[in-house]
């Protein structure tokens, strides 16, 4: 109730770029300190994002335009892709990891992340409280907030108007959520290869620094 309380005034306009773009560093800002971010905002955000949605459920009765891009479905499904910060991405990237541990915790992760669940990789590697993690946890969040909502703003892909669970598959929930549009689904795809990118620096300079430290601790034993 505090954290709600605190940041509800920092909600605004939520169908704008800035808008949206603050609820993003929010969640995940929450998120990178403990705290679910998605759960400490929803009771704020819920209620307009499916107003939205249900605006624009009317407006596709009459064939009309859609009104509203942030439709509930723009967050859940293409920017938490496999989880909040996009951590399917992270996960792929550790698959081959040269450390053990991550490796171990990518290959059990990645079942739960394919339904967008991804506690396992969150705590496990871990990215909470971690300097290298948190940086590319919220840019994942942030980039791919305004790839989707410009591409929604300049109508190459539709906007959401169908309701679809949270735990919907990542590409799947894309085609989805906008009706059966296919380049939401290409993006989808892309959106997964994205968050690769952005998270391979900082896995490798992670995964050095573990090594690194099990080597010295190998050395004083």
């Amino acid at each position: 109730n505090a954290v709600q309380a605190t940041f509800a005034p920092l909600v605004f306009a939520l169908n704008t770029l800035p808008g949206i773009l603050v609820y993003a560093f929010l969640v995940t800002m929450l998120w990178s300190v403990g705290i679910n971010g998605d759960n400490a905002m929803d009771a704020v955000v819920a209620p307009i994002f499916f107003q939205y949605l249900g605006a624009n459920v009317e407006a596709m009765t009459h064939g009309q335009p859609l009104p509203y891009i942030t439709a509930n479905g723009f967050f859940s499904t293409f920017v938490n892709v496999g989880g909040t910060g996009a951590t399917l991405g992270l996960a792929l990237v550790l698959w081959n990891s040269k450390e053990p541990g991550f490796r171990k915790v990518s290959r059990l992760s990645l079942p739960t992340q394919i339904f967008q669940i991804n506690e396992p990789i969150f705590f496990g590697i871990p990215i909470v409280l971690n300097p290298i993690f948190m940086i590319p946890y919220v840019l994942n969040a942030l980039l791919l907030t305004t790839c989707t909502y410009m591409l929604m703003y300049w109508n190459v892909i539709q906007r959401p108007f169908v309701n679809v669970p949270w735990t919907t598959p990542p590409i799947i929930g894309n085609y989805l959520v906008t009706g059966g549009d296919w380049r939401a689904a290409v993006w989808g795809a892309a959106s997964i290869l994205i968050a690769m990118l952005i998270y391979y620096p900082f896995a490798k300079v992670a995964e050095r620094q573990r090594l690194a430290a099990e080597v010295a601790g190998t050395a004083k034993e």
